[in-house]
């Protein structure tokens, strides 16, 4: 993955352990950790330049190498 430093948040909102896709910005994602076996912890990247974050293979992708229905979405 082509990401900055992770910044972590407590207060994030997470429900459940896992990486996410930001829903404001395609370029964007999220991992929830679990914390000493109790807290949830929100971990925020950003993908490299030009790239988006592939939710189904965790990992930042060209524009063409997304799935046709996201937003982000660029025909080769």
């Amino acid at each position: 993955m082509n990401d900055s430093a992770a910044q972590a948040n407590t207060s994030s909102g997470c429900t459940e352990e896992g990486m996410f896709p930001d829903p404001s910005d395609g370029a964007r994602y999220y991992r929830c950790v679990r914390e000493d076996g109790v807290e949830l912890v929100r971990y925020d990247f950003h993908c490299g330049p030009g790239t988006y974050y592939h939710p189904e293979t965790a990992s930042c992708v060209h524009p063409s190498q997304l799935p046709p229905d996201h937003p982000n979405y660029l025909e080769a």
